[in-house]
């Protein structure tokens, strides 16, 4: 596995907000503990030693800001090609003054900003968020120099204001994202989220028009390499979660003896031939590769091309 790989870090279990369909709340329902821990910076040292490439910061199970360790994090990691922090919470204990610093921190980091809505409305699925507060915060990085995005994903509440959320985007010179979930396509019981079928991405491959061809993109290293809130490295972000956990090939990079907090250096856990055994399942017996593996690098054709675009100037 190249050196020169990104890496993708859950570096929190914590989190303030409920948004229905993230996985935290699944697990709450059904009664499960939050899994995870804030990497410390040991850790992320040991990551830093062995990959030179890119880091994001976007988990599964939290939002980086409520890492204690973030605004350190950024400060070491100055020298990286890119350094990308997805972030939708607030908290009280994170104000203005602590964005400041986590801005100076790191010129060169771009931060994400998911406002699902105009600023006053994306509590209504971002459950628990001052959006308003939020869009300060944009602000406020533009004002110290960092890159900021905003990120709207479209639901049915917010999809008659996408202009005038561009608009305002516009006048504050912030960058503005244009997000479509997938995720309608599943899902065919009614749900009050639910955007027009205008605003959902609709799979050709589902009525048969395509061959589907299953291209594992951790093979070529084309995507970060992940890090779980429990401090696992995994080959990809999408196999945190239920089933990955419960997989029988990839719950083996959930174990203990494997994990970042255990070892030493990633060299450690490299040498145990747990990746090697893997990438060598996806190459010559791809049909036998985790369901998750097929489903998220199974190459798809979408009616909408516009799923990620940033719209600024438009």
């Amino acid at each position: 596995m190249e050196k020169w790989r990104g890496i993708n870090i859950d570096a929190s279990a914590k989190c303030t907000l409920e948004c229905p369909k993230c996985l935290r709340q699944t697990l709450r329902k059904d009664g499960v503990k939050i899994p995870g821990e804030d990497m410390s910076i040991v850790t992320f040292k040991k990551l830093l030693k062995y990959y030179d490439g890119g880091i994001v910061f976007c988990g599964q199970l939290s939002d980086p800001i409520f890492n204690d360790n973030l605004i350190e994090m950024l400060e070491i990691s100055k020298d990286r090609p890119w350094v990308h922090i997805n972030t939708a919470a607030t908290s009280k204990k994170r104000k203005k003054d602590w964005y400041e610093k986590a801005f100076k921190a790191n010129l060169n980091a771009q931060w994400t900003f998911g406002i699902d809505g105009l600023p006053h409305q994306s509590y209504i699925y971002r459950i628990g968020q001052d959006g308003e507060f939020l869009f300060d915060m944009m602000k406020l990085g533009i004002e110290c120099g960092v890159k900021v995005r905003w990120q709207y994903i479209i639901f049915k509440y917010n999809e008659n204001y996408i202009d005038e959320a561009k608009k305002l985007a516009k006048e504050h010179n912030i960058p503005f994202e244009l997000n479509y979930s997938g995720r309608w396509n599943k899902e065919k019981d009614y749900d009050p989220y639910r955007p027009s079928v205008k605003h959902r991405i609709i799979s050709k491959h589902d009525r048969g028009h395509l061959k589907r061809e299953f291209t594992p993109k951790c093979i070529k290293d084309t995507i970060p390499v992940a890090i779980s809130a429990t401090q696992s490295l995994i080959p990809c972000c999408w196999i945190d979660k239920r089933e990955g956990w419960a997989d029988p090939i990839l719950k083996k990079f959930f174990n203990d003896k494997l994990n970042l907090k255990n070892v030493n250096s990633v060299d450690d856990i490299m040498k145990t031939g747990t990746w090697q055994e893997f990438f060598s399942l996806l190459i010559n017996n791809p049909e036998l590769a985790p369901d998750i593996c097929k489903s998220q690098c199974t190459s798809k054709v979408r009616e909408n091309p516009n799923r990620m675009r940033v719209l600024q100037n438009d």
